[in-house]
């Protein structure tokens, strides 16, 4: 009778136990994206030259390209549609429109500004874009007061702050008490604060960083919808943005499932790359009607050759293949055109250039 009872009681404690910690979210990582449509298309060097050093981003701004990368002592260099260097600016440094450390950069909805947020120094600077050619750059410092952060028990780091409309930003932070926020009147406000469960891990650190850190997070232009992609592992989270800038996320593509170590001695965990990673995604470029991927494959630790084309429902629509190891992407797809940094035969990096129409191919070989 006395064992009876202690069965019980020890049923009754693993019944308790397992009510504190839920069941984890079962998910199925598909590893690998298929799509009923492939093309190949062959790059047209545009600039072979020009040293880049280790370069972020590539974006097409009013009929000009702006690369992001620490060269020569500044972050930004602007060339033309042909690959021509026009002019290189932020400087590094801590004057007011100089820079420590530039992760991304972004547009205003409307294309007339451009946004670099410096974690270190805790600032945005906005540039009008009409300047960018121009002998004297015009632009304004707006200083980030991290005195309006939610509280948290842990240190917050805010990775990017993305233009929304007028002076609002979306914030990407680090932890479940600032993943996604608002910066409005100065003031930082909480917008979205949830992470998926399908690691294998109970620290919630470790999740935070998969899902906050060196991912690339970008709006659709019209700023109806905004996702998330990991390099650790391949997921990507899409979201849906309303008019009162309020996040709810719509669905989420499980493709690698992220494995990696934690440097040591980071507050809070910070996730790190080791011989089980998979690496994810190496960029993502966002148009109104399509997310453009560089995508890594299984098993391959080389630079993604392909583009993989999503609807922003999340379907895979197409891969575009290049055949050369591409870094960043920026999409013109009014022209049909898809500007590179692509990796070159000696292991440099070449602005380059693939069109989706043979006769622009032609062009640009003239």
């Amino acid at each position: 009778m006395l064992m009876n009872k202690n069965v019980s009681v020890l049923i009754l404690i693993g019944i308790i136990l397992l009510g504190c910690h839920p069941a984890k979210e079962k998910v199925e990582f598909s590893n690998e994206v298929i799509c009923s449509d492939s093309i190949s298309r062959e790059l047209v060097v545009l600039n072979d030259t020009f040293l880049f050093s280790y370069p972020l981003q590539i974006e097409l701004i009013d009929s000009m390209l702006l690369v992001l990368d620490n060269v020569n002592n500044n972050f930004f260099h602007l060339f033309t549609l042909k690959g021509v260097p026009v002019k290189s600016f932020g400087e590094k440094g801590q004057g007011p429109a100089d820079f420590i450390n530039v992760g991304a950069f972004n547009l205003s909805e409307d294309g007339k500004n451009m946004y670099a947020y410096d974690s270190s120094m805790r600032k945005i600077v906005k540039y009008d874009v009409s300047s960018f050619l121009k002998d004297s750059l015009k632009f304004e410092v707006m200083q980030v007061n991290y005195g309006s952060l939610p509280h948290s028990e842990v240190p917050t780091i805010i990775y990017d702050m993305l233009s929304l409309k007028d002076s609002d930003f979306l914030v990407k932070a680090n932890h479940k008490d600032l993943r996604f926020g608002l910066l409005k009147d100065g003031k930082i406000t909480q917008l979205y604060n949830s992470f998926s469960d399908c690691l294998n891990t109970n620290n919630e650190e470790e999740v935070w960083s998969v899902f906050c850190s060196n991912t690339k997070t970008k709006l659709k232009p019209d700023r109806t919808k905004m996702l998330n992609a990991t390099y650790l592992g391949g997921i990507l989270e899409l979201f849906d943005l309303d008019e009162n800038c309020r996040l709810s996320l719509n669905k989420t593509l499980y493709i690698y499932e992220p494995k990696y170590g934690i440097a040591e001695g980071a507050i809070p965990a910070y996730v790190v790359s080791n011989e089980t990673t998979q690496i994810g995604f190496e960029d993502v470029y966002a148009t109104n009607n399509s997310i453009y991927a560089l995508l890594h494959n299984r098993g391959n630790e080389a630079l993604p050759s392909e583009i993989t084309v999503f609807s922003w429902q999340g379907l895979p629509t197409s891969k575009i293949k290049a055949n050369h190891g591409l870094v960043n992407i920026a999409v013109d797809e009014k022209n049909n055109l898809i500007y590179v940094i692509a990796e070159s035969e000696q292991n440099a990096y070449e602005l380059s250039c693939l069109s989706l129409n043979w006769y622009v191919f032609y062009n640009f070989q003239e």
